[in-house]
């Protein structure tokens, strides 16, 4: 009974950790040639920090998030993600004045999303995308340049941001994957 015990645990561990190491895993990739090989509509499939102790599950988007980035071939972007356990609420029937008892499922909203738009450029020489915010669900974003590293691995497109700290480096791994445009 042990022996199963411990075979059901091993299971139970390999299947949770798997999104976790198919990040790790998945992390390398090719740099684009150029700018067009990241134009189009791209799905989130997951985001992930690896940190010195290990992979974990991002803190502000959760397990199973969602979201929707799109490279526009003039220069433009937007970017829509959400984390993947969101309280519910009715949609109000005006945004003019809410009552006070929305206030605090309103904050649960705001926290467990995050979208902006802006521009975008590619340096190929670098292997990074950048994308300068013109407006976003954080007003003090405007303006503001991020910068990620991008790699190609078959349809999907996989950044890589790296935070350096006293305790070591942490990347934080988002991988996107193409969305076939509707006929």
């Amino acid at each position: 009974m042990r022996y199963a015990a411990q075979c059901l645990l091993a299971a139970c561990l390999l299947f949770a950790l798997a999104p976790l190491s198919r990040a790790v895993a998945e992390e390398s990739g090719t740099v684009p040639q150029g700018r067009e090989q990241l134009v189009g509509t791209w799905r989130l499939i997951s985001i992930t920090r690896i940190t010195p102790q290990g992979p974990e599950s991002d803190p502000f988007y959760g397990d199973h998030c969602s979201g929707l980035l799109i490279y526009d071939p003039s220069g433009w972007m937007s970017v829509q993600i959400a984390g993947g356990t969101r309280a519910f609420m009715a949609t109000p029937k005006s945004r003019k004045s809410r009552p006070a008892e929305d206030a605090g499922r309103e904050s649960a909203l705001f926290d467990s999303y995050y979208a902006y738009y802006g521009t975008w450029t590619f340096d190929a020489s670098r292997g990074t995308v950048a994308h300068t915010i013109v407006s976003s669900l954080y007003p003090g974003e405007q303006a503001l340049a991020y910068s990620q590293e991008v790699r190609l691995r078959g349809s999907q497109m996989i950044f890589t941001v790296r935070s350096p700290s006293a305790q070591g480096e942490t990347r934080q791994v988002k991988i996107w994957e193409r969305i076939k445009p509707v006929d």
